[in-house]
């Protein structure tokens, strides 16, 4: 069967569907579970971004979305409730994902995911993907910060021959601002 439709995976009637309005708080939700880190990424409507659901009857049990980054370069995300893995519903739901991407266009399809997450990436690897980078998240609290380290860094760096500038100003200086 296709990526949509219903189907019948381990005493489950699965419909994979595009997202409805009245899907959001429980996408919403099931992001922020999968990914605490970027919860209010969702927040916003970005029409740019095509999205679907898994549902058991009325419940979202997975989501997935992708987007065109640049060229043909797309980017997905893809999520299943914990008791939903390993029932076919994420594999699903991303052959849906990249039936759609390549429809539109796309020449290659990234997924994101944290590297403490092995199943993750297994799931992804056993689907052909293959890992080009690999990031870690670092995070500075401003407002506990100790910056005395880097007091006088631009009169240093200048002594280089280093200036650092806005991007702004620098639009503004070369005659590329928009």
């Amino acid at each position: 069967m296709g990526g949509g439709g219903r189907r019948n995976l381990i005493g489950l009637t699965l419909h994979i569907r595009p997202l409805w309005p009245a899907d959001r708080d429980a996408v919403v939700a099931l992001f922020a579970a999968a990914y605490p880190e970027r919860a209010g990424e969702l927040a916003e409507r970005d029409d740019r971004v095509r999205r679907w659901v898994a549902a058991d009857g009325a419940r979202v049990v997975g989501y997935g979305s992708f987007w065109q980054v640049r060229d043909h370069r797309f980017r997905m995300d893809l999520t299943v409730t914990a008791k939903h893995r390993r029932c076919g519903t994420g594999g699903r739901l991303l052959g849906l994902l990249a039936g759609a991407a390549r429809a539109a266009g796309a020449a290659t399809l990234q997924a994101r995911t944290e590297d403490d997450r092995p199943q993750v990436l297994a799931f992804l690897t056993r689907r052909g993907f293959a890992e080009t980078m690999r990031m870690h998240r670092l995070v500075l609290d401003v407002a506990t910060a100790t910056l005395t380290p880097y007091a006088g860094i631009e009169r240093r760096l200048a002594a280089e021959g280093i200036v650092l500038t806005t991007l702004a100003d620098e639009q503004h200086r070369i005659g590329d601002a928009s």
